[in-house]
């Protein structure tokens, strides 16, 4: 029977109950969780790429994995799969949140809010990426500066192109030694991103359609992959639906320019919708605020509001 070693390692992807891994002095393997150490019920307590595990190391077969270390950032959307009524970790341990916007196919506002609020609840630090930004002239990369600042306020904003280079040694320095993830729709450039930084082909890239812009999902799971000149990235398959989890923090430090405006109100209760001493109304009025933003922050607190009750109701059942 071949001896099992207990030992630590970073899980570089998942794949339906299989994970594999690599321990610090470099060795690759597969492993599954053993049995018994893991809540069954729990998809938050399943590793993730970029999680640091313990396990049993095989070196004649499959490695078991007995538990997983405190993440120190995570990035958490609602399952947009069955009800929604459940929680996806989609990667762990990361220091920068790269936000895919492609300056090849319309801006979409509420798709970069809604990334900016998920990205803003990791922990991690946040850059919006205009990529493919050798596609568009100067007057249409300047709207897209525009849209992206007014999306994800106080965020850096770096234009991005492969094929120039433009972009790619700023990005890099961010990353440096620490890890980066990249977020975005199929077919913005993630994974062409990726290729140049590692030197190699990592992650395949398809053709985008020209009729909708639409990449195909070139990347089907999450992927923790160390650079030639340090640092690692994680890359996502392109996100079809963003939907927010635990985004409370998140969402108030995307929406700081709406939040700004909230408790300055004549009464507590004041549901800003035309009693009189309303602050966010008397904003919206002088201009101070975009009607816009303050209609998409409602739309996601009440969405976030929303899944922690599912949460407390959750937690209530499993205490019964």
């Amino acid at each position: 029977m071949a001896e099992l070693r207990e030992t630590s390692a970073r899980i570089t992807s998942a794949y339906s109950g299989y994970y594999l891994f690599e321990t610090p002095d470099g060795a690759a393997g597969v492993a599954r969780l053993k049995k018994g150490s893991f809540r069954s019920r729990d998809p938050e307590a399943v590793p993730v790429a970029g999680d640091i595990v313990r396990l049993q190391k095989n070196p004649r077969g499959e490695s078991r994995i007995t538990a997983v270390e405190p993440r120190k950032t995570r990035l958490v959307r609602r399952d947009p799969s069955g009800s929604g009524r459940r929680a996806q970790v989609l990667a762990a341990n990361f220091d920068e949140v790269f936000m895919f916007a492609g300056c090849d196919r319309p801006f979409v506002p509420g798709r970069m809010e809604r990334m900016a609020a998920l990205a803003r609840s990791s922990g991690a630090r946040t850059t919006v990426v205009l990529s493919k930004c050798d596609l568009a002239d100067a007057a249409e990369l300047r709207e897209m500066r525009e849209y992206a600042a007014a999306a994800a306020p106080g965020t850096e904003i770096v234009a991005l192109s492969v094929e120039s280079g433009e972009g790619v040694e700023t990005l890099a320095a961010r990353i440096g030694d620490g890890t980066a993830i990249l977020l975005g729709e199929s077919g913005a450039g993630k994974s062409s991103f990726l290729n140049r930084l590692a030197g190699r082909t990592v992650a395949g890239t398809r053709e985008v359609r020209e009729k909708d812009a639409k990449g195909r999902h070139t990347t089907t799971a999450r992927e923790y992959v160390k650079l030639p000149r340090g640092g690692a990235v994680i890359d996502t398959p392109g996100l079809r639906e963003v939907g927010l989890w635990d985004a409370a923090a998140g969402l108030a430090d995307a929406f700081a320019d709406v939040e700004a405006h909230l408790g300055r109100c004549r009464f507590s209760d004041c549901r800003h919708s035309g009693e009189p001493g309303c602050a966010v109304r008397a904003a919206i009025e002088s201009g101070a605020l975009d009607p816009e933003r303050w209609e998409s922050y409602r739309r996601y607190a009440a969405e976030t509001a929303a899944r922690g009750r599912e949460r407390r109701g959750g937690a209530h059942k499993a205490r019964r």
